[in-house]
């Protein structure tokens, strides 16, 4: 989810919880989900916590001033990354006696399910990249961090000269 409670290629994010009245309580950060992060100083409203990235992690900012009760508020940090293709698609040549060609793309992306992937073609009359009309696409994402896509096209629509290319992007990037 591309929203201010995360931080794009980072690994650091200022939190913002409730300062405490004077002499009415005290604050403290702890992580109620996640792996491996940690705040610069649990017991400050607005510290630095620092994550993994690709990592999501739910933080509880929890006020106490005994003997009444706690008030307790939660934060859902994410790290996103920047998408980085995994595999690159090989060259592809398409015949016209070939029954179609197949090109695919992996990209490892948090999170893989808000990384788009959308594939163009060269377009040799205007000298521009244009989104593909023609073929089939079929996307799949697997464990929330990698997607795969995959065209298919088939001639005469594929031509032995077209030049395709996968154009990934997320809340963090765009990358071809």
């Amino acid at each position: 989810v591309c929203s201010s409670d995360l931080t794009c290629g980072k690994d650091t994010v200022i939190l913002n919880g409730n300062i405490p009245q004077a002499n009415r309580g005290k604050g403290k950060w702890s992580i109620l989900n996640g792996t491996g992060g940690s705040f610069t100083n649990d017991t400050v409203s607005n510290t630095g916590f620092r994550g993994i990235p690709g990592n999501e992690y739910f933080l509880l900012w929890t006020i106490t001033n005994a003997p009444c009760q706690a008030s307790t508020d939660t934060m859902k940090v994410r790290f996103n990354t920047k998408p980085v293709v995994t595999d690159q698609p090989d060259s592809v040549t398409v015949c016209n006696t070939q029954a179609n060609a197949t090109i695919v793309v992996e990209v490892q992306a948090v999170p893989a399910d808000f990384t788009t992937i959308n594939w163009e073609i060269w377009d040799k009359t205007t000298k521009t990249w244009l989104p593909v009309t023609i073929g089939t696409k079929v996307d799949s994402a697997f464990a929330n961090t990698r997607k795969v896509s995959t065209l298919t096209v088939a001639p005469p629509t594929g031509n032995a000269d077209d030049k395709y290319r996968a154009v990934i992007s997320n809340c963090c990037d765009t990358t071809y």
